[in-house]
């Protein structure tokens, strides 16, 4: 399955950036590390930090016990825990 997917960044300090993906897999892996599908350079952002993965017909962002934490929206995730995503 296919899935577009649209990321805005935001830091204190500086202007958001948006980045576009496309991916055809059904686990997609954030994280600083260089093995991850997007690869985001900053300190704050553990190796391996998050995941987008497909089960069941829906999407899920899943924080891997990251260090600082993973948020969906300006809201926690949770250590281990995982957020339904909806289209837009």
């Amino acid at each position: 399955m296919s899935v577009k997917l649209n990321v805005r960044m935001e830091m204190p300090g500086k202007e958001p950036k948006e980045f576009s993906y496309d991916f055809d897999q059904d686990v997609i892996t954030l994280g600083r590390d260089s093995n991850n599908d997007i690869q985001i350079p900053l300190t704050t952002v553990s190796r391996n930090h998050a995941r987008i993965v497909h089960e069941g017909g829906e999407y899920f962002l899943a924080d891997l016990n990251s260090t600082h934490g993973t948020t969906h929206n300006g809201k926690p995730v949770g250590s281990g825990g995982k957020k339904l995503l909806r289209n837009g």
